[in-house]
């Protein structure tokens, strides 16, 4: 700003003249001081890439363990399915804070469906074995009754027998 009073810059135009030269002025000494190609440059847009590169693949590794985690839910191996977003978070994390922040809420609702599919199997299984109770319990009651009704039926055919018998003689 003081620069801009000591220009005596009045003006809206004159400002952005003034910032304008200021720039053009900057990015010429920054060209003069390391020119394209030279070592420090390449090395410095080399080291650049090679980090974005990694970033890069942490996330794509991220997203592949997160996809893996889909796939075990769907195979109902929800322990594997916990590692695996457990494994995506940490390579999301190695990734960035940004692509980390981005996919938290994406590794949460897998955890929530993991959670909810791990209920719905363990309900299933307790309503499979009192299913399973009640059939033993009604075939054990039926076999009861039968044999109760069979000492009965034999009695009377035995009774019946008898009056036979007597009526013959």
């Amino acid at each position: 700003r003081a620069a801009y009073k000591e220009a005596d810059v009045s003006s809206r135009d004159g400002l952005i003249l003034e910032i304008e030269d200021r720039l053009a002025t900057a990015s010429s000494s920054a060209k003069s001081t390391s020119p394209p190609g030279s070592p420090r440059s390449s090395q410095t847009l080399t080291l650049t890439s090679q980090i974005q590169q990694r970033y890069r693949l942490a996330k794509q590794v991220g997203d592949d363990f997160l996809q893996e985690a889909v796939q075990a839910l769907g195979e109902k191996q929800y322990m594997r399915a916990r590692e695996l977003v457990d494994m995506a978070r940490s390579s999301f994390a190695d990734a960035g804070d940004t692509i980390s922040r981005e996919r938290e809420p994406l590794l949460q609702n897998m955890l929530q469906y993991v959670v909810v599919e791990e209920e719905r199997e363990v309900l299933s299984q307790k309503r499979r074995a009192k299913e399973l109770k009640e059939r033993e319990e009604e075939q054990l009651l039926a076999k009861r009754m039968e044999q109760a009704l069979g000492g009965v039926m034999e009695e009377e055919e035995e009774e019946e027998e008898e009056e036979e018998e007597e009526e013959e003689e």
